[in-house]
């Protein structure tokens, strides 16, 4: 008889696996302090409101300030004034007009100047005089329109006008007497000729 074949021996069971270890928990992140609340700052009194009037008494002020301190020094050559253009007034009305910064107040009536009463200049002697000192007009010789003009050049071009109406009349009047005296003499030049035409014929 055949003899009976071996049994194969059984595999041999393979090992579990190690379990891998859990990973450790992260700490927490400590929460940060809170930022202590800055405390606010006090209110500024506020300032107390000034009045019209005092406002623009103060940006006058400071106006002058600041023209004073743009102009140049004496002996400058800005000062001097070499090789600049001529200014526009000097051209168009052939007079030179005064600084704005230079008047405080109107010459004629002495209101001063601010924000409600503005400066003009004179077209004819080119001061700074304000709006009512200035409401006429007249014929400028150089321009040759109607521009504004002060007071006193209107009562300085009305004497001036009075005076060439006087001369005027002298001139006249002594027209009339050289033309008078000299028709006297012709006359009586005329009477010569006629009585000695007469002595002539009765002779």
């Amino acid at each position: 008889p055949e003899p009976e074949p071996e049994p194969e021996p059984e595999p041999e069971p393979e090992p579990e696996p190690e379990p891998e270890p859990e990973p450790e928990p992260e700490p927490e992140p400590e929460p940060e302090p809170e930022p202590e609340p800055e405390p606010e700052p006090e209110p500024e009194p506020e300032p107390e409101p000034e009045s019209l009037m005092e406002s623009s008494r103060n940006l006058e002020q400071r106006r002058s300030e600041i023209a004073q301190e743009q102009e140049p020094e004496a002996g400058s050559v800005v000062a001097q004034d070499v090789g600049s253009p001529t200014p526009l007034s000097e051209v168009v009305y052939d007079v030179p007009w005064q600084h704005d910064h230079e008047a405080d107040n109107c010459p004629l009536c002495g209101t001063d100047f601010s924000l409600f009463t503005r400066r003009h200049h004179c077209r004819f002697c080119g001061k700074v005089i304000c709006a009512s000192c200035s409401e006429g007009q007249a014929m400028h010789p150089v321009a040759q329109s109607l521009q504004r003009i002060c007071a006193a050049c209107v009562q300085r071009a009305e004497a001036e006008d009075e005076q060439l109406e006087t001369i005027r009349q002298e001139s006249e009047r002594q027209v009339n007497e050289e033309n008078y005296f000299a028709k006297l003499r012709m006359r009586h030049k005329a009477n010569q000729l006629s009585h000695q035409a007469q002595n002539r014929r009765s002779s």
